[in-house]
């Protein structure tokens, strides 16, 4: 039983330096990541769709690190005053088919106004293909996500 123990140490290491990198999902790179508002305290937002350019980095482990910007709103460019950023936090992570992603939305055009946070939770659907749903402190909003890998 103890010469069982080094050949399972070994299967344990081959299983992690081989196998698991290719059962594990990869999201390294682009992600065109689409939000309609369902919910919001400001009735403005509900049934608005804002879509992020989201650069994602993902490590041996699964976490998860990037960043963004807000690309589109209803099908248009968003006002200058409306430009903000999007940066992933420590936290974030990929699980078997479960994304989960913390994020911060800076308050890059509008100075007097707080940065937002949020997260994203996703399945995935295929290697190009997430969906899902978000929530922010963005007016209490939430709704339906989608991300397609590649630009907005």
């Amino acid at each position: 039983m103890i010469a069982a123990i080094p050949v399972a140490v070994g299967l344990n290491q081959v299983y992690l330096a081989y196998f698991r990198p290719l059962l594990t999902h990869r999201l390294d790179g682009m992600w065109c990541v689409a939000d309609v508002v369902r919910q919001s305290h400001n009735p403005d937002f509900v049934g608005m769709e804002v879509k992020f350019i989201l650069h994602l980095e993902q490590d041996s482990d699964g976490h998860l690190s990037g960043n963004g910007r807000k690309a589109l709103v209803n099908g248009a460019l968003p006002p200058p005053v409306e430009i903000s950023s999007l940066a992933v936090q420590k936290g974030s992570s990929v699980s078997g088919s479960d994304v989960r992603i913390s994020f911060v939305e800076g308050k890059d055009a509008r100075p007097e106004r707080r940065n937002l946070v949020g997260t994203f939770v996703w399945s995935i659907v295929d290697k190009d293909t997430l969906v899902g749903t978000f929530d922010t402190a963005a007016a209490g909003s939430s709704g339906d996500s989608r991300a397609r890998r590649g630009r907005c």
